[in-house]
């Protein structure tokens, strides 16, 4: 009984040793990934910007081309239009009143959006049966996994 207990103790003590090595090993790949990506983030800007001077051949739709003459490899910095959004906290019934509605139709399109508000397990939780048995029809829930955050 007394070697169960052991060997046991001694196991718990290699998985605490493996999950140490994993911590170390985790924090270090994330912080290789994170300088990686700060890194290729730099060089595609430079790139656009490389792009943008006119010194390498774009496409008839604005596609630059900038192919290594060494390696062969190949970047394409593909250029894209600006997008039009809405601007947050504007008052979106003023726009509405202040278009025809041909006009409103032609450049907008009205969209209902939901979610659930910050209190809604709780309010589901002492809502009634009947609202409970409504609100199941309409909302399910998605599981989530537990996040790892790595030291910097």
């Amino acid at each position: 009984m007394t070697q169960t207990v052991q060997n046991v103790a001694v196991q718990f003590v290699l998985n605490r040793e493996e999950v140490f090595a994993k911590v170390d090993r985790g924090i270090e790949l994330h912080r290789s990934i994170e300088a990686q990506t700060n890194e290729l983030e730099e060089i595609k800007a430079y790139l656009r910007e490389a792009a943008a001077t006119g010194a390498f051949p774009a496409t008839d739709t604005g596609t630059v081309e900038i192919r290594s003459p060494e390696t062969e490899n190949c970047v394409q910095v593909v250029s894209c239009k600006d997008t039009p959004v809405l601007i947050a906290g504007k008052d979106l019934t003023a726009l509405k009143s202040q278009l025809t509605a041909g006009d409103f139709n032609l450049m907008f399109r009205e969209t209902i959006t939901m979610q659930p508000t910050a209190n809604f397990e709780k309010a589901f939780n002492v809502a009634t049966k009947k609202v409970k048995g409504i609100v199941r029809k309409f909302v399910g829930w998605r599981p989530n996994s537990n996040q790892v955050r790595f030291s910097k």
